[in-house]
């Protein structure tokens, strides 16, 4: 998880932190919402980043269906399922 919420603090991971030119800096939040709203918003955010991650992980095209063609359907997807257990919905 990326962003939790504990007792009125964000805790923000490494990779949410800011690049710049001086290395990495924490984002600074100012949030006028309630805790429910945060916490779905926090919810949605973690359920983005991992389904970006997802999307990114997964071989090009091109590469599965060589996978299907020369290994067939199980071979695509156990090399689909590699990226599905790394980057689950939940």
């Amino acid at each position: 998880m990326f962003f939790t919420y504990q007792d009125t603090t964000i805790t923000v991971s490494p990779e949410s932190l800011v690049p710049s030119q001086d290395g990495p800096i924490p984002m600074s939040v100012n949030l006028k919402m309630s805790t429910d709203e945060l916490l779905v918003a926090i919810d949605e955010y973690n359920l983005n980043i991992i389904k970006h991650e997802r999307s990114t992980a997964y071989p090009p095209i091109v590469d599965q269906l060589d996978i299907l063609y020369h290994g067939g359907y199980d071979a695509w997807k156990a090399s689909i399922d590699v990226i599905k257990q790394q980057y689950p919905k939940t």
